[in-house]
């Protein structure tokens, strides 16, 4: 069976510290590229995980971090997804890399849902990556209960504790794509 040997994108956020621990808990080897200064010291002490500081400006640079790579994931947070920009022209570069999965954790938006700054960001990265040739797929939990119920998409009134029929939700189903 092959490994992949996966680089992932950060580490720190209450889905990525989670999702980077079950990565090295795998056994696979994992490399963690983070921003200069950034606090690493949280990530377990493992012989298959290296740690990687890097300027996503500095191209060349970020090539060669992707080096011996076969998955590039990147979970990062709302102010992270535009920095994706730079894995979309490195990855071709880096002759090793198979698959990118960018960061999104959400569900899919319609054209209205595009308008949100975040949502926009996270679709033009992803037609990026199509448009460059990189294989890409993209991990969409739907909602999780402490955010999709809070929010107030779907007619929850949060004062209320209470979930209401709003329109003509009655007879239609939720769609989370």
């Amino acid at each position: 069976m092959e490994i992949n040997r996966t680089a992932v994108y950060g580490h720190r956020g209450w889905a990525s510290s989670s999702i980077v621990k079950a990565l090295i808990a795998s056994g696979a080897p994992i490399r963690v590229l983070h921003r200069p200064g950034s606090d690493v010291s949280m990530l377990p002490s493992a012989s298959n995980l290296t740690t990687v500081a890097i300027d996503l400006e500095d191209q060349p640079a970020l090539v060669s971090a992707l080096e011996g790579i076969d998955i590039v994931s990147c979970i990062t947070g709302q102010t992270g997804v535009p920095l994706q920009r730079a894995f979309v022209k490195a990855i071709p570069q880096a002759k090793d890399v198979k698959l990118f999965v960018p960061s999104d954790l959400a569900w899919r938006h319609s054209p209205q849902g595009l308008r949100v700054r975040v949502n926009r960001a996270k679709d033009e990265v992803e037609r990026a990556a199509r448009d460059a040739g990189i294989p890409t797929t993209v991990v969409l939990p739907g909602g999780f209960a402490e955010s999709f119920l809070a929010a107030g998409l779907l007619g929850v009134d949060i004062a209320g504790n209470r979930i209401v029929q709003t329109g003509d939700s009655a007879r239609c189903q939720a769609n989370l794509w």
